[in-house]
């Protein structure tokens, strides 16, 4: 009906509303009232699943509002089920509870919320529940005074209550705590164990210790005074899949007035696994475990101070190919949104092991949808770091196997991107390619701005021969420069043959040439594939190779019989090597061209697939034939 005001007042028949994870339902029509001045719904009952929400009266005006409603069965969870965690298990923590607030020139009301069963769950493999008993909360406003209750026990929680007094006032349509209005809160924890933190914090973080205190506040929220301290024994974090792991741990934290200051942290690092490196024994690496302590101060209206770590041979990574020791000073300075760092790391030692391949990973602009994005951009970060790779750190792997030294200095400014300037050396190190060990001569990677702007000066030689031959390496860590060098300086081919067969061209064989062939793809392709396929690729082939050639295979190869043997001279080695050019017509035929690297001698040659097994070959030139070919293949 439309009335005088003009006011219409009616029946919702129908409510739903969806989002990924469940969706909302009206259970029964409700009645509706709406003018420009009010808008009032009738008893109404909402349903999700298998939670319920009775809407008593729910009533806004232009001088207030009003909601009276109870709810039970609402689920809670400590992460999302939807964000690609382990399964949590249907006893989930449900909550009842019911409110009465009424809004206008003041807020008053209640809201209280309980446990009525289930339990909270870690999203850890597998899930592990809380062991949550109670929980309980009960909120009054009075003319916008609040006064609160909370008390929480459980098996990993312990017991943990809380009582606070604050003022309200308006914040446009809403209600904010007041900064300038008396507080006051008063809190007691008492938990046997930090295990069930670890995983909110991080899936990879494991923690363990006991946290007892008392906290007690006063004055504003713009000046808060506090009383009390905070104590954790027995700490000890882990980051299992670094190999990080501090023990024997203490933690102290007391509040007095306007701040909290940090009095007393320590942990140990004991050596759980030795390097895979002889050159780490126990004159460098010691017999005494690591230590890291802190202290530092805070002020709890701003969050601004300072907390300095120390750290002295602290066993920082500890698995079988990483392994680090590291000494020195951090300072942050803190704020509430912003942190920065500063101080000096250095390397008392150091192992790492490359793997043979990089790991497979998704692209960058690859989004999976339910994933936990990066560290909030609201928090703003800093850095002013230097690091000091010190005498003892050696990296292997994928045929290095060198002693780095150098210093490096990182910078980060607020939401900036991160800055590198110094430079790395290698030192006493070899490489290995092609069965041979290259002598690293010179090796440096200079940094000035983004890690992947790196500098290269790399020079590496096959050391003990007439000729030193090798390569060296330029340009920037993303678009490096390979060119042949030796000494005394000889043609590239001949470079090529001392650093792969360890003699010139003279005395190579025509297995030493096809081999020179591949290594002269591998050394001065780099990662696009190899001088052959960018040939091919500028040339708009499918095929541009060297190699052998033989009319027995199929492919041109010329070659020369003397007296009844083949001829084994230099020049027919070089006589069987051919280029071939290809291009694929279709899915079933393929055009090609064979020229002899010797002589005249040449083929084209066209392809055709008739059937998975059988294709025809026509052939052109040097040699004319037609061939039909039947392959089949077997164990």
């Amino acid at each position: 009906a439309l009335l005088d005001g003009p006011a219409w007042r009616g029946m919702l028949q129908r409510l739903v509303w969806r989002n990924p994870t469940a969706q909302v339902d009206l259970a029964a029509p409700a009645t509706l009232a709406l003018s420009p001045q009010s808008v009032q719904l009738g008893a109404a009952e909402l349903r999700a699943r298998q939670t319920r929400l009775l809407l008593h009266e729910t009533l806004w005006s232009a001088q207030g509002w009003r909601s009276r409603a109870e709810f039970s069965q609402l689920q809670f969870h400590l992460v999302r089920p939807e964000s690609g965690g382990p399964a949590l298990p249907a006893q989930s923590l449900s909550l009842g509870g019911q409110w009465d607030l009424r809004s206008d020139e003041h807020l008053n009301g209640r809201l209280q919320v309980r446990r009525d069963s289930g339990d909270l769950w870690l999203p850890t493999e597998p899930a592990q529940a809380l062991g949550l008993k109670e929980l309980q909360l009960d909120v009054q406003v009075q003319q916008g005074l609040v006064q609160a209750q909370a008390q929480v026990q459980g098996e990993q929680l312990g017991r943990a209550s809380a009582s606070a007094r604050l003022m309200l006032q308006r914040w446009g349509e809403l209600w904010r705590p007041a900064r300038q209005h008396p507080l006051a809160v008063q809190a007691h924890v008492d938990m046997p164990s930090l295990a069930w933190l670890g995983p909110l914090m991080d899936p990879n973080l494991q923690l363990q210790g006991r946290a007892l205190g008392d906290l007690d506040v006063t004055g504003t929220l713009e000046q808060p005074l506090a009383k009390g301290q905070l104590q954790v024994s027995n700490l000890a974090v882990a980051l299992v899949a670094q190999g990080l792991r501090l023990g024997d741990g203490q933690m102290k934290i007391e509040f007095n007035d306007s701040e909290a200051r940090l009095t007393e942290f320590s942990l140990r690092s004991e050596l759980r696994t030795r390097p895979k490196d002889a050159r780490l024994g126990d004159a460098v690496i010691g017999r005494e475990p690591g230590r890291l302590s802190a202290s530092g101060a805070l002020r709890l209206s701003d969050g601004r101070g300072q907390i300095a770590f120390k750290a002295s041979r602290l066993a920082a990574l500890q698995s079988a190919d990483r392994w680090l020791l590291l000494s020195g000073d951090v300072n942050l300075v803190t704020a509430w949104g912003a942190l920065a760092a500063s101080g000096h790391l250095r390397a008392d030692a150091g192992y790492f092991e490359l793997s043979a391949s990089t790991p497979p990973s998704l692209s960058d602009d690859v989004v999976v949808l339910g994933r936990q994005g990066g560290p909030s951009r609201n928090l703003r970060l800093g850095a002013d770091m230097t690091a000091d790779l010190g005498d003892h750190t050696y990296l292997r792997g994928r045929g290095l196997d060198t002693r780095l030294t150098g210093d490096l200095r990182l910078r980060m400014e607020s939401r900036g991107p991160l800055r590198l300037t110094g430079s790395i050396a290698a030192r006493d190190g070899t490489f290995d390619a092609y069965g041979q060990s290259l002598s690293i001569e010179r090796g440096i990677v200079n940094f000035q701005g983004s890690p992947d702007a790196a500098g290269l000066n790399v020079r590496a030689l096959r050391k003990g021969l007439a000729v030193e031959a090798g390569v060296d390496i330029t340009g920037t860590v993303s678009r490096p420069q390979v060119r042949l060098v030796s000494e005394p300086n000889v043609p590239d081919v001949e470079k090529l043959s001392w650093i792969v067969a360890g003699r010139g061209m003279d005395g190579t064989s025509s297995a030493d040439s096809a081999l020179l062939v591949a290594a002269a793809g591998a050394i001065l392709g780099g990662s696009s594939g190899g001088i052959t396929q960018q040939l091919a690729q500028g040339l708009g082939l499918d095929q541009f190779s060297l190699g052998n050639g033989g009319s027995g295979s199929g492919s041109l190869l010329p070659s020369t019989t003397l007296g009844g043997s083949t001829q084994g001279s230099r020049d027919a080695a070089l006589a069987s090597q051919i280029v071939t050019l290809g291009k694929r017509l279709s899915a079933d035929a393929y055009l090609s061209y064979e020229q002899s690297l010797s002589g005249a001698s040449n083929v084209v040659k066209l392809t055709y697939q008739l059937s998975r097994r059988l294709s025809v070959t026509g052939r052109a030139g040097t040699d004319n034939a037609i061939d039909l070919n039947y392959t089949f293949s077997f164990n």
